[in-house]
């Protein structure tokens, strides 16, 4: 599909101001797309640092769906195959950086697990539940309950071999504002254009239990899509990490981006 492709869906699909809207963010996206941008430089054995900011998208281990990613950038299949019956549409799910954290460390988080007690919500890092069982004898409770974190469920993580592929984001830079602002989770956006990109199901949700729910402030569904341009890294889970093959691949669709690996540090520069 072409900009006008796009366009004609957003025209079809959306009326109003969510309708300008989301035109508005087809044009940032291919004026973006335009726009060569410095990226990070790093050797091989480094650790990789992300920026408040940056953002991350893991999809799965299929090498066709990077190729095809790799050379059109992240749009939201929506506007190829129709509207899904997913939380959100016509939006793509990234995972939002808001404090700087070495990638090492934001790994172990999002490797463990969610726990919920009363009415608190924590993460309990990869390897670490035994300490938090512990420190649950001294803190007053009824019951607790764990899950795999949201992320296991789409990034490359310790805790599963499943997904081998996440793209590393830039959305620091004061350029990309226009961008990223159109963030169904920003307090900023404006909600009722959001609650148009909700499935019918989550049309009731208010402003703030949509973006106050345990955990939502790590996510973002940002309107439409990212330019390739705003590539700057490719994280590998372990069994990629040790395929040659694939490595050389990734690094021939991605010359200028880095590939690192589970312990955050860089296998490719």
């Amino acid at each position: 599909m072409q900009k006008k492709d796009y366009i004609l869906v957003a025209k079809k699909e959306f009326k109003g101001k969510t309708q300008k809207c989301l035109v508005s963010q087809i044009e940032e996206f291919y004026r973006l797309g335009d726009i060569s941008r410095k990226k990070p430089k790093y050797k091989v054995g480094d650790a990789v640092s992300l920026p408040a900011n940056t953002y991350l998208h893991g999809f799965g281990d299929d090498i066709k769906v990077f190729d095809i990613l790799a050379e059109n950038g992240l749009i939201n299949k929506d506007f190829e195959f129709g509207k899904t019956n997913h939380f959100t549409h016509h939006t793509v799910s990234l995972w939002h950086i808001r404090k700087k954290i070495k990638l090492q460390d934001y790994i172990k988080n999002y490797s463990g697990m969610s726990v919920t007690y009363d009415k608190h919500f924590e993460m309990v890092p990869y390897g670490e539940l035994d300490n938090f069982v512990e420190k649950m004898k001294k803190v007053p409770h009824w019951s607790w309950t764990a899950e795999s974190s949201m992320e296991i469920r789409f990034m490359p993580s310790l805790a599963k071999d499943k997904n081998q592929l996440a793209f590393i984001i830039n959305g620091r830079d004061k350029d990309l504002l226009p961008l990223f602002e159109k963030d169904l989770i920003n307090s900023e956006f404006d909600f009722e254009i959001a609650k148009d990109f909700l499935n019918e199901k989550q049309q009731s949700r208010s402003e703030y239990e949509l973006r106050n729910s345990p955990g939502i402030t790590r996510i973002g569904y940002v309107l439409f899509g990212i330019p390739k341009t705003l590539f700057e890294g490719v994280l590998v889970g372990r069994k990629f990490e040790k395929n040659k093959k694939i490595l050389k691949h990734i690094k021939e669709k991605l010359p200028d981006c880095y590939i690192c690996n589970l312990d955050g540090k860089i296998i490719v520069e």
